[in-house]
């Protein structure tokens, strides 16, 4: 009998749905992550509006009247005349009722967060109630809805400076829209509550807002994001001095808490691909040496675009930047070159690639190449020329640094060949040994003897040589001919020659301090203990009369 297969359904969640049914998609989470992203995604908007230069204000807080407040005071505000794209629909109102609706797609300012245009309707859909209120001016009453130009012409001109258009939703769909004033806006949304705080006066923008406890698991109460703000008042104090920007907390001025380390460099670099959609990037570089070389991440803030962002490819930029200067200047290479840097690093672009909707991690710059930012490889040199003795002392300590580790590394590699040298390990390792080694066979490794010859051809005449009627005595070791002068090196650079570590391994006795011996108190005794351990008891130097 045939099994009837069921037709499969395509289905197409529409606004707000979409984003209500798939939450942990928009906003990362639907815990306590995601109550903080649908906060930020706010806030956002209003540092953008501030940060591009149209205001100096900024207004937060978490409990206004049981609220969530965002606000600034903008010279221009958000649309309010009616989209083209949408005619039933005011622009502001399609900011928070479609996803993709922002006036920031189009190349401008550097280092706006909001870039996908998602944000803010992704807040309002999952809100029990979203208010997004914006004032009527004498350059956006026309062209709205008919109440705005209607109570426009109905008030006076002193109340005209608070008459607000308003928009209001609940679980993303609209429920109200029309034109009041302030005082009429707080009796609406703040009724029954006595002595209610009333709204800052002189504010543009302004947004109040519930999140659904239907949405979100934990608690949705979300948190003051701190250093995104902070990273806000300091890029515009470094970008753009900008020292009198204003974010007001709970009522409480906030003072920037970023400081710089001891030196800093600033600039804007141009990419070489014109087709690049970030026409410039700003760059912000602060650092200074630990004297107790701790960890560079210990130490290290990061952010782009204002948003605290602590992972990724930024952070990558400025630790490749700071080695190519090191090794410019200063010829470091080793894997330490970068112990006990301090550092701190922002990034404004206009099209970043992040891991996700709620920005994390900076993935890339859109058509930016690691060669456009060789000017600041010069720009971190000149700071190591201009404070040398600060700089030498450093470098210094971080060499000194890594001939510990180094030396270390070659305590352990001594130690693995004296243990693999012992019973079946050897043999596991002979794969890495120099082609040609032929070992002795005798139980009795102190009568052994090693041969070490130059090249494979008197090798092979020893090894013919020899008798095997009661197993090899000898054993036969080719090497090139000049292997390599260790006179000058350290013994990790002499381990990594393989005709030197299979030498070391096969003697299996270890190597400088760390042998066989070490633990010896006399000398009688370091002599039982080579015999006992040592795999030959002569070494036989098998050579031509040749220099080499």
């Amino acid at each position: 009998m045939n099994e009837i297969i069921k037709e499969q359904k395509i289905s197409h969640l529409k606004f707000p749905e979409c984003i209500r049914a798939k939450t942990g998609m928009y906003l990362n989470s639907i815990q306590k992550e995601g109550v903080n992203n649908s906060f930020r995604e706010v806030v956002d908007n209003a540092t953008d509006e501030v940060g591009s230069g149209h205001g100096d204000t900024i207004h937060v807080s978490i409990n206004l009247n049981g609220y969530n407040y965002v606000a600034d005071n903008s010279d221009r505000g958000m649309p309010i005349r009616m989209s083209e794209d949408m005619p039933e629909k005011t622009q502001a109102y399609l900011s928070i009722s479609e996803l993709h609706s922002s006036g920031k797609f189009e190349a401008g300012e550097i280092g706006r967060v909001g870039i996908f245009g998602i944000g803010s309707s992704a807040t309002a859909a999952c809100s029990t109630t979203y208010n997004l209120l914006v004032r009527v001016t004498e350059r956006n009453y026309k062209g709205s809805i008919p109440e705005v130009e209607e109570m426009w012409n109905t008030v006076g001109p002193r109340q005209r400076n608070e008459l607000y258009y308003i928009v209001s939703t609940s679980k993303g769909y609209k429920t109200f829209e029309g034109c009041l004033l302030l005082r009429d806006i707080e009796k609406r949304l703040f009724k029954g509550i006595k002595g209610y705080t009333p709204i800052p006066r002189g504010m543009t923008t302004i947004v109040l807002f519930k999140l659904d406890p239907e949405i979100f698991e934990e608690t949705i109460t979300p948190e003051i994001p701190y250093a995104n703000l902070n990273y806000f008042l300091l890029i515009q104090q470094r970008f753009f001095g900008r020292k009198k920007i204003n974010v007001i907390i709970d009522g409480e001025p906030l003072r920037c808490e970023f400081k710089p380390y001891k030196f800093e460099i600033s600039g804007k670099i141009t990419p070489k691909d014109p087709s690049s959609p970030n026409k410039e990037v700003g760059v912000y570089l602060t650092f200074e040496a630990d004297p107790e070389l701790s960890k560079a991440d210990k130490y290290m803030f990061a952010s782009v675009n204002g948003l605290d962002s602590r992972a990724g490819y930024h952070v990558n930029l400025a630790k490749t930047l700071f080695k190519a200067a090191l090794k410019s200047q200063y010829k470091v290479t080793h894997e330490y070159a970068l112990e006990g840097l301090k550092f701190g690093v922002i990034i404004l672009a206009n099209d970043c690639v992040f891991n996700s909707q709620s920005k994390e991690t900076l993935k890339s710059l859109t058509k930016v190449k690691l060669d456009d930012f060789a000017p600041l490889v010069k720009e971190i040199e000149k700071v190591f020329k201009k404070n040398k003795d600060y700089w030498d002392a450093h470098v210094e300590k971080v060499n000194a640094f890594w001939d510990a580790h180094r030396n270390i590394g070659a305590i352990e590699k001594a130690q693995r060949m004296i243990d693999s040298a012992s019973g079946t390990g050897f043999y596991k390792n002979k794969a890495d040994m120099v082609e040609g080694f032929s070992d002795a066979t005798i139980k009795d490794r102190w009568d052994c003897e090693l041969y070490i010859v130059e090249g494979n051809s008197p090798a092979g005449s020893l090894k013919s040589g020899r008798k095997a009627s009661s197993g090899l005595k000898q054993a036969v070791l080719p090497l090139r001919g000049k292997v390599l002068n260790v006179s000058t090196i350290d013994v990790n650079r002499a381990l990594e020659n393989k005709e030197i570590s299979t030498l070391f391994s096969i003697l299996g006795v270890g190597i400088q301090d760390r042998n066989v011996t070490s633990s010896a108190k006399t000398w009688e005794e370091a002599h039982e203990l080579l015999i006992k351990r040592s795999r030959y008891g002569r070494i036989c130097i098998a050579c031509d009369a040749d220099a080499d």
